[in-house]
Order: structure tokens, then sequence, then C-alpha cells
């Protein structure tokens, strides 16, 4: 009877690449010895398979490895029948792997096979002495990490660098940096750019445009390009340019020279925190969502602010997050949203009946002023309270649901029972083709589209306002005839550069009052110079 043939593939690693360069390297030896060991099974029908399986620089602690998910394919594709190693931890040094593994092979009717060590994998026994040799070669990877962590750690306390990618503006000698002065220059260039810009994206710009350039690297690795947002911020919060090392999120002296002073690194740190106060509250933005980071569905799903543009209207949205493949988000309109909180809110803190306990009525002026900077204040010191006075705002099908900070409205002198008060408004929620519509009730929904004709009215009345005060035209006349206008109108239109900022902001924003339009606002012709009379004139109060 002739004897089956099983097709045995030799499977070699090595952890480190250090000597995998050399013509017989330790790859090379693990696959001789496993060779040898096959021929010498030869009258048990054992048949090497010319495929390589060979994982070098790649530790043992991972299944992420080439060679082994090539091994473990051709076995259960019927092309491998035995996996033979010269010790067991070159295949694994991990228990729950090796189960895995083992897994694997039983399904396709394989095994393995270490020349070092006999044992068979088919009975309890060899399956024994598998799990205790891997349990010691577990326990020597774990504590060897332990150690490599132990010493990195204590070096880092020492201040010494620990090696890795060498930064930009300094050399690697002899495991120490070493200032590189042409690198060097490029660093504070791009520290002076960040306090010149006052953000990462105009001074990257700067930085890029005057040919400024990453670290020309050895080997293989990228160097020599423009520098990316990532890398730049990175550069500005990285201590290691003021003399000191990171680790673990600690910050220890270095032995290394600084390239930055203390006064220029504080100076960078403290715009980069008020950068991040202004994104935050949007002051930056011209249209900042005013609810960012407070909105949620019933079902506890977060909103995030969108927007798009057509016809150079701005539209803002808040949107929910899909959980399936090919699910669209549900929208809903930011303003119809804003609009009713911004108009709750503003009248909860000017009603008295709600703050009648001793510790509200005495911050009455306090209150006063919040209301009239939410309801007629710039938009971002708007988000700015708004973001205060609000925990969190839950929309659903018939309500939108406000939990109020009321801590925020008192000092420290005074304790509050009930830290948050829920205040709720009814709606309707309506499903369009395209988005959601919120049927708000009158007294907190304002103007939701924006006017395009009062917008470009104002837009010319400030253009033609700044001609005539930087002498570009020298009368009425002249600029009345210049844009083919008649000088009778153009004097009443002129004089709507001069409308308060809050009236201005609001008819930006699409909130002015539903009786103003624009052939109304061209031929106002007793426009008062006084803010109140204004309000009251366009029916803003």
């Amino acid at each position: 009877m002739t004897q089956k043939q099983l097709k045995v593939a030799v499977y070699t690693r090595k952890s480190t690449e250090y000597g995998l360069e050399q013509e017989f390297n330790s790859l090379a030896a693990q696959r001789e010895a496993a060779e040898a060991y096959i021929k010498s099974q030869k009258s048990e029908g054992w048949v090497l398979v010319g495929r390589s399986y060979d994982d070098g620089g790649i530790s043992g602690g991972t299944m992420e490895r080439p060679a082994l998910k090539r091994i473990l394919e051709d076995v259960e594709a019927g092309r491998v029948d035995i996996i033979v190693v010269y010790k067991v931890d070159r295949l694994t040094r991990s228990l729950s792997d090796f189960a895995r593994i083992i897994d694997r092979l039983d399904e396709a009717d394989a095994s393995f096979v270490s020349v070092t060590q006999q044992f068979n994998t088919s009975n309890s026994m060899g399956r024994l002495t598998l799990n205790v040799l891997l349990s010691f070669a577990q326990f020597e990877r774990e504590v060897t990490s332990e150690r490599i962590r132990d010493k990195i750690e204590a070096s880092r306390k020492r201040g010494m660098w620990m090696g890795g990618t060498v930064p930009l503006g300094y050399d690697n000698y002899d495991k120490k940096l070493i200032i590189n002065e042409e690198e060097a220059k490029t660093i504070l260039a791009i520290f002076d750019a960040y306090l010149e810009k006052g953000t990462v994206r105009e001074a990257l710009h700067t930085i890029n445009y005057q040919g400024y350039r990453t670290k020309k690297q050895k080997g293989q690795r990228p160097g020599g390009l423009k520098f990316s947002e990532g890398h730049f911020y990175n550069i500005l919060k990285n201590p290691l340019f003021i003399g000191k090392v990171r680790h673990n999120g600690k910050i220890f002296e270095g032995v290394h020279e600084p390239i930055i002073d203390m006064d220029t690194w504080g100076k960078v740190q403290n715009q980069i925190e008020e950068n991040k106060v202004n994104r935050k509250i949007g002051k930056n933005f011209s249209y900042p969502s005013l609810l960012t980071g407070l909105l949620y569905t019933s079902d506890d799903e977060r909103l995030s602010p969108s927007h798009c543009s057509k016809k150079g209207v701005r539209s803002r949205y808040y949107i929910t997050k899909p959980t399936k493949p090919n699910q669209s988000p549900t929208s809903y309109p930011a303003l119809q949203f804003e609009d009713a909180v911004r108009n709750t809110l503003i009248n909860w803190l000017c009603d008295e009946t709600e703050h009648q306990e001793p510790k509200y009525t005495s911050c009455r002026e306090l209150r006063t002023s919040i209301a009239e900077e939410i309801k007629n204040g710039v938009p971002h010191k708007q988000k700015g309270h708004i973001q205060s006075l609000l925990k969190k705002v839950i929309i659903s099908q018939t309500k939108i649901s406000l939990t109020v900070n009321r801590s925020f409205l008192l000092t420290n002198d005074h304790m509050v029972d009930e830290k948050h008060l829920n205040i709720e408004i009814a709606v309707q929620i309506r499903k369009c083709t395209k988005h959601t519509k919120i049927v708000i009730p009158s007294g907190t929904q304002a103007i939701q589209k924006l006017d395009a004709k009062l917008i470009t009215l104002i837009a010319k009345a400030h253009l033609w306002a700044k001609d005539l005060q930087s002498g570009k035209y020298s009368t009425m006349t002249e600029l009345a005839k210049k844009h083919n206008v008649n000088k009778a109108d153009l004097g009443k239109q002129v004089r709507l550069a001069y409308l308060s900022p809050d009236i201005i902001t609001s008819i930006m924003e699409g909130r002015q009052p539903a009786t103003l339009k624009a052939t109304q606002l061209r031929k106002l012709s007793n426009l008062p110079i006084d803010w109140l009379e204004q309000r009251k004139l366009l029916h803003f109060i």
C-alpha cells in the first residue's frame, strides 16, 4: 500500500531586524535545522513544500505577521499538513494566540512539530507540555517588556533621550541630542510665525511658503517635505524644544540644550489655549453654532453642527450620525433650534417669578446683563453664555428639553439645592424630503430664512459710506452718478450703514421681524441716530 504523503512547511521568526542583513542569519539557521529534521522523517511520508514562511523583525506577541497569516491560510486550503518550527516560541509567545492557532490546525486536521522540543499535539500530554512551555515563553516576554519600560522611564526621569526618530532641530551623537544650528532656525521660525499670525493655519502657510521643510531622515523615512498641520501643532506643543522630555504625561528636565526660550514658549502656549476657547465659543466664525456639544436626541444620540451654501446663502443644520451603511443622517434646521432655545432662556432670565429666592434676586443685575447679551450681543458672546447656562438640550417628537445650570448665576457665597432646572418647549417634528422641519409655538420661534435683499441693502450701504468717508467720491452726486442711482434714494440708503450692530447681526442671521422688508427699509427717511429708537422704529423691541 502506498504511504500517504504529508506536505510539510517550515515557519521561522526573529523578533528584531538586527543581523538579518547577514548572508547566514537566524532565520536561515532555523530553516536549516528544520529542513534537516524533515529529511529524517522521509520514511513517514514527509515532503517539504517549496514556499518560504519567514517573519523577520516581528514580535511573537502578535498574530499580525504576514508569513504566519500565509501559512495558516495554506493550512486551511489543504496545501500544508504539518508546520515545523525550531522552537515553540518561534510560532507564538502568547497562550491565547496559541489556543487560536491550535483550533485552526485542528479544524484543518493539521498539526505542528518543534525540532528541539519533542511532543505530539494530538494527545493531552503533548498539549499540556506545550501549554507549560508557552506559559514560560509568555512570562519571559512580559518580564522583558516590563524591564524595558522601567529602563525607559528611569532614563526619561533623568532627562535622557531614549532614541527613536531624531527630532527636527537636533542631531543624534552617541545617543545624545545636539542642536543642529541650521534646523534650529526652522524651529525658531515656526514659533515666531505662530506668534505673529495667531493661528496654526496661517502660520503653517507662511512657513511652507518661505521654504522651510521637515527634517531629512536617513534610510526610507520621508523627509524634506512641507509641514502638515498636525506636525506643525506637535512642534508647538513639544517641551523637547525648551530642554525638557515628556513621558507618560509627565514633564522632566532634559540633559539637552533648549532651542526655544521660556518666554516665547509661554506666549505660544497661552495663544494655543486662547484659540481653543475661541473655537469652543465660535469667536472666529460669523455664524457659530450656539448649541455645539449640547444637543441630543431622545435616544441620547448626539447631534453635530453642519452647513451648506446655495447661491451665496449659508444654511446651518444639526445632524445625527448614521449608524448603518448607506443610511442618511437626519438634519434639523439650526436657526429654528437656536431661536427657540435663545428666546426661552431670555424669557426665563427675565421672569422674576422664576427667581424669587433671595439668592436669585440678588443676581438680578447679572441675569439682566446675560439676557441682553444673548438677545443683542455678538454671536460668539451669545454662544459663550448659552454654553455656560445649559448642560444639555434634548429634542424629541413633541418637545425640546433644556437642562439649565442654575449655579452659573450664583456666586461662591451661595449654595444651590437644585443645581439643574428642566425647561420644556412644546414642538412638532415633521419629516420633509431632505430634512426635518420643526414647528415651534409663537414666542419662541423667529425668522428662519435669510433675506438676501435685506442683506444686500445693508452691504451696499456700508460700501457706499466707506467710499464717501475715504474720499473716493467727493460728493453724493458723484457717487449716485457712478452707480446710476437717484441721489435722494442713495442718501436714504447710506444712512443704513449706521444701524445698530445688533440689528445688523439679526438681519445677517435671519432673525429680523417678519414685517421688516428691503423695500420698506430702502425708503426710510427718518432713521434715528439713537440705537434704542432704531430698535423701536423697526419693531425689534
